[in-house]
């Protein structure tokens, strides 16, 4: 039962005391008590929804986003798994979901276009069909565009690559 409701059965019970004995003041009929129930649960549901709005609104980036992700100073495409507690989950595009993580609003901008800090002949790593190879850059084509040599490779698989297929050498 609501506090409004208490109150105006008090009320209620009171206001009639004077003129009449009343011994069901106090004892709440079924519909009554369903009534109040029902409010109640009206009540919370409207101020789950309330919380849910004010965390949505508060959120810079929904479920579904593009993003880029700042991971030890460089700038990563991701994607917004979830929102929850004021925190993203995101996965980084051309990475296993094992990478996935959960990081704060900082962390996180929208895409403007990725600078990466890789130079010519920075040892790195490149992802190719969801392995992770050895590899020096040979050539910087663009702000997100690599040529890369694989270590130990010929020269005839070197490849010009997405900077989100590589990562610092491990």
């Amino acid at each position: 039962m609501t506090m409004k409701r208490r109150i105006q059965t008090i009320s209620l019970c009171l206001t009639l005391a004077g003129a009449v004995a009343l011994p069901a003041c106090g004892k709440k009929d079924e519909k009554a008590e369903k009534a109040d129930d029902e409010e109640e649960k009206a009540d919370d549901k409207k101020k789950k929804e309330d919380d849910d709005k004010e965390e949505k609104s508060a959120a810079k980036f929904e479920k579904g986003d593009k993003v880029e992700a700042n991971w030890k100073g460089t700038w990563y495409k991701a994607e917004v798994l979830a929102v929850k507690d004021g925190k993203y989950e995101i996965h980084y595009e051309g990475w296993s979901d094992t990478w996935n993580q959960e990081v704060e609003e900082d962390k996180l901008r929208k895409p403007e276009g990725i600078e990466y800090s890789y130079k010519k002949d920075d040892e790195v790593e490149v992802q190719w069909k969801e392995k992770w190879y050895d590899a020096t850059i040979l050539e910087v084509e663009g702000k997100d565009k690599f040529k890369v040599h694989y270590d130990g490779w010929d020269d005839q698989w070197d490849e010009s690559v997405d900077g989100n297929r590589i990562r610092p050498k491990a």
